[in-house]
């Protein structure tokens, strides 16, 4: 009603119609909508979007202060259901918008690669879905995970596609501190109900007190949180022109460190070191005056790394106990059933489930309770998310994911000359994540952000194509 009558301004005793409200007036077509609808506004709505999706965190810590016996997990997954929905609208508005404009067939497969590859996994999905059962769990999910077939095609195309519209550095580095500043807070409250200053009953809610979990269910999720944080506070850093800047993403890049190393999810650790080699590989190509500023950042990561083990000496045998299954598995060749907390067994039986059904899988969750057996009850998912993707919807499916991912960095690699620094951070970020999927498993409030990564990660604002 204000914005209506914001419209209207007074003229000689009557009321007449603002320029804006006018142009509004005297739109007569779809087309002449759509021409309204510029890739600048399609652009500020998809940052909206993410920007919804970086605080969420913040969004289900409230819940939880308010109401301790809410499940963050779900009631996060609750409130992407809004969020999902725009996505949709986003993304039928900017294809409408596409085919517009007419544009050769070779050109739009060319800047959209990543996206064309990705509704097709999620034509295999359905495809899988179809073949094995409209069940309850793959329409709505199990009660823990809470993914069905909707996530996953969610994943692929709403939330990488609705961040891949985002071209601009600054709406870009708005969104990473966005994250940044829901992680500090997150992980303040977290180290105070660890050391019993301030008590949050609602972050043990299915894990014991003796885990460093924060909102998220298990503790190695919220790992693969804090490993993004610890990512992108180093890529922050890296790029800040200003000294201000740069003490402030160290302190960032420090803390989270820190709480990385006190959560002792080890696959995440390693991943961010992952993430360090890709940052040197990508500047020793494009850009060599930042070696120095990164061999900070990787000082400063290895250091806040060791004082965590001296708070918390639990989380050095952890490590070291990993040290050991690896040398062990190096000596014999052979990945030994009890490696990473058991992974190997898991691996094992997965692989052999494959094989039995290698095209389209046995739909969502739909080995869960075959290998909690064989397991003997160690867990329902294989704690590997490239072999999660096969044994759920097929090789297929798995490989044209896999291709997906490795698509954005192709795409990267012809466009390093114009690689944006804020584009470098979220690949770096995207590539840490890609590295631990290999001990982990998708959840619906932590894949969210690898996918809105890889969309922020494809385009810069330098090349127009």
């Amino acid at each position: 009603m204000i914005k209506a009558l914001k419209g209207l301004t007074k003229k000689k005793g009557g009321l007449c119609l603002t320029k804006a409200s006018k142009e509004r007036n005297e739109i007569k077509s779809f087309s002449e909508l759509f021409e309204r609808i510029t890739w600048g506004r399609l652009e500020k709505a998809a940052f909206l979007m993410t920007a919804l999706l970086m605080v969420m965190p913040m969004v289900a810590l409230v819940q939880i202060l308010i109401k301790p016996s809410w499940m963050p997990g779900v009631s996060m997954q609750r409130l992407t259901y809004v969020e999902r929905i725009a996505g949709c609208a986003l993304m039928a508005v900017s294809f409408i918008k596409l085919l517009m404009q007419k544009p050769s067939f070779k050109k739009t497969i060319a800047d959209n690669l990543t996206l064309c590859v990705f509704l097709g996994v999620s034509l295999l999905v359905f495809a899988s879905t179809v073949k094995n059962g409209f069940t309850p769990t793959a329409l709505d999910g199990d009660d823990y995970r809470d993914e069905s077939m909707f996530d996953y095609m969610t994943y692929l195309c709403i939330y990488f596609g609705s961040a891949a519209l985002i071209r601009s550095e600054k709406l870009k580095c708005i969104l990473f501190r966005l994250y940044l500043l829901s992680g500090a807070v997150i992980g303040a409250l977290a180290l105070a109900d660890r050391y019993k200053l301030f008590r949050i009953e609602g972050f043990h809610f299915r894990q014991g007190e003796e885990q460093f979990t924060a909102i998220f269910s298990q503790y190695n999720h919220y790992g693969y949180y804090l490993m993004l944080a610890v990512m992108l506070s180093a890529g922050l850093f890296i790029y800040s022109k200003s000294a201000a800047g740069k003490a402030v993403y160290m302190l960032s890049l420090l803390f989270g460190s820190v709480l990385l190393g006190i959560n002792a999810t080890r696959g995440c650790e390693l991943a961010c070191a992952a993430g360090f080699v890709f940052l040197l590989i990508v500047f020793i190509v494009t850009d060599r005056k930042r070696l120095l500023w990164l061999a900070a950042a990787g000082a400063a990561y290895v250091g806040a790394i060791g004082v965590s083990y001296l708070i918390s000496p639990e989380s050095l045998e952890r490590m070291t106990v990993l040290k050991q299954e690896v040398e062990s598995a190096a000596e014999t060749k052979e990945v030994s059933d009890g490696i990473g907390s058991g992974r190997g067994l898991l691996w094992k039986h997965t692989i052999r489930y494959i094989s039995e059904r290698p095209i389209l899988g046995f739909g969502v969750e739909g080995i869960a309770e075959r290998l909690a057996k064989d397991s003997n009850g160690l867990n329902s998912r294989p704690h590997n998310e490239y072999l999660q993707w096969a044994a759920f919807f097929g090789i297929p499916a798995a490989l044209l994911y896999l291709s997906g991912v490795i698509s954005v960095y192709v795409r990267a690699v012809k466009q390093r000359i114009d690689l944006s620094p804020m584009r470098v951070v979220a690949l770096t970020a995207a590539f840490s994540y890609a590295a631990s999927a290999v001990f982990g498993n998708t959840m619906s409030y932590t894949a969210p952000f690898f996918f809105a990564l890889l969309g922020l990660g494809y385009r810069s604002a330098k090349n127009e194509e």
